[in-house]
């Protein structure tokens, strides 16, 4: 997908070959959905990143970025929420 990262994971369809798996070349995708992708990927980059370090500020921006959160001001509640619920599997963040 030429207008995301290359780091990015996507799914995309493939020619299968003895080799394995070939991704199929895309065609640059259209604005209505080209945005929508890049904040989403934005927002799993920022997800990652607060997960391996177990830095809040950047799951602060994760969920900040997030096209579904409507309330920015609600982050750090719910933020807390997550992380209370997932304390046993997140212990980097303390």
């Amino acid at each position: 997908v030429p207008e995301l990262p290359t780091r990015v994971s996507v799914e995309v369809p493939c020619r299968i070959t003895k080799e394995g798996p070939v991704p199929l070349e895309q065609r640059p995708l259209e604005p209505e959905i080209r945005g929508i992708l890049q904040v989403v990927k934005a927002y799993e980059e920022l997800t990652v990143e607060a997960a391996a370090k177990g830095d809040r500020r950047s799951a602060l921006l994760a969920l900040a970025t997030h096209p579904l959160v409507r309330q920015v001001a609600e982050i750090e509640g719910i933020l807390d929420e997550i992380l209370e619920e997932n304390r046993d599997y997140l212990p980097q963040f303390k």
